[in-house]
């Protein structure tokens, strides 16, 4: 009885496969094919060889399905795979994917919101991805509780870091056309429509605008109360105590009195600063409860924070009700909630101000209401009432 030749099946297997993790598929092929010779059957050597031909260049991007994609990564960026167990899972083992794997195989090439360019999602995938979970899973299946498996076209990973939205990069299509005009949970920053409409509501009157050669150079401060209260600049009010007091002078180098004619550079830094505070709650806000503004959204309840100094409770139930209904569309949320979320913010603005101030400001504090719901739901940054 002959002996097994010295190379059989399985080593021609392993030569092929080592090879090819190297790169080497020229000289895997050529020793392969010296190895079958005479001893493997004609058409195992055959599709062995054409197996070969068809192997990917060691620098190509998988094409599989179960790659994903950053939408804040560099343009030369190619899709990586998920690691489970310490292995790479592609397409025939997406099933084995649930809600808390979410290991990147490797960082993507780039960032583009990292200074140095570098994403680093691989090394920090614990710190940095939202809750450490897939959101928008497959509920119906699960592996367990809080295993749920994944769904191609709407799950994803949100990158708390930079606000990259990490989706299945051939079957994201519904996760693409989402993200296209929404921020990120705990992202994003006033636009010009909401600042544009803000400074035009904050106007202190002409008679404290500063002109020069028909350029705003300045605006004076103003008691707008009359309670002994100073705004400064585009609404940037400052109390009557001495650490308010204190404050403005260490930050801005300003008296505390009627009349104090503000720099409009330094307006518009006190206004920034300003900004700055209601914007930080906001995204706290919105990372908290995973909710996603568009620009006009976003912009129109920084205002109505600057006019409340705070979301209100009842604001903010609305809110959430309103982003967590899952009838509600771009389509109907308007018609759905736009009188609750307007009956919710007079209220809180009731409940923060004492009757005497709303018997004096309240009829254009709930117009300013109006113009903010207008640019809420329609996007409309005309003063219209």
């Amino acid at each position: 009885m002959s002996e097994w030749p010295e190379i059989p099946v399985v080593k021609v297997l392993g030569t092929i496969l080592a090879k090819k993790d190297n790169g080497e598929k020229e000289e895997a092929k050529a020793e392969a094919q010296g190895a079958a010779k005479g001893v493997l059957m004609p058409i195992l050597t055959e599709k062995i060889l054409e197996a070969l031909s068809t192997m990917p260049e060691i620098d190509s991007p998988c094409t599989c399905k179960a790659a994903v994609i950053c939408s804040e990564a560099t343009a030369e960026s190619v899709p990586v795979h998920i690691k489970v167990d310490g292995g790479t899972i592609h397409l025939s083992g997406l099933y084995e994917l649930n809600k808390t794997n979410i290991q990147l195989e490797e960082s993507f090439t780039g960032c583009k919101k990292d200074e140095s360019g570098i994403c680093k999602i691989a090394e920090n995938y614990k710190e940095w991805i939202l809750d450490s979970e897939w959101k928008e899973v497959d509920g119906a299946s699960s592996q367990g509780e809080g295993k749920e498996t994944l769904s191609m076209g709407n799950s994803y990973l949100l990158c708390t870091k930079y606000g990259g939205v990490i989706y299945f990069h051939n079957d994201g299509q519904e996760v693409r056309e989402f993200i296209s005009n929404k921020i990120p949970p705990g992202f994003g920053t006033i636009g010009s429509k909401g600042t544009s409409l803000l400074i035009e509501y904050e106007n202190l009157g002409k008679e404290y605008m500063v002109y020069e050669n028909e350029e705003l150079v300045a605006i004076l401060s103003r008691d707008v109360e009359g309670r002994g209260n100073i705004t400064y600049g585009f609404g940037i009010l400052f109390y009557n105590n001495p650490e308010s007091i204190e404050r403005l002078k260490s930050l801005y180098g300003l008296e505390f009195a009627e009349k104090v004619s503000v720099p409009i550079e330094l307006c518009y830094r006190m206004y920034e600063d300003y900004i700055n505070q209601n914007i930080g709650a906001l995204q706290e806000f919105t990372r908290t409860h995973n909710i996603w503004l568009n620009q006009n959204q976003l912009d129109a309840l920084v205002m109505h924070r600057h006019l409340t100094y705070r979301l209100g409770e009842q604001t903010k139930s609305v809110i959430i009700e309103m982003f967590k209904d899952e009838d509600v569309n771009d389509n109907n949320m308007r018609e759905l909630y736009e009188e609750k979320l307007e009956e919710a913010m007079i209220t809180d603005l009731k409940n923060s101000n004492s009757q005497e101030n709303y018997k004096i400001f309240g009829e254009g504090w709930e117009n300013r209401i109006k113009d903010e719901l207008e640019l809420f739901f329609s996007g409309d940054s005309e003063r219209n009432y």
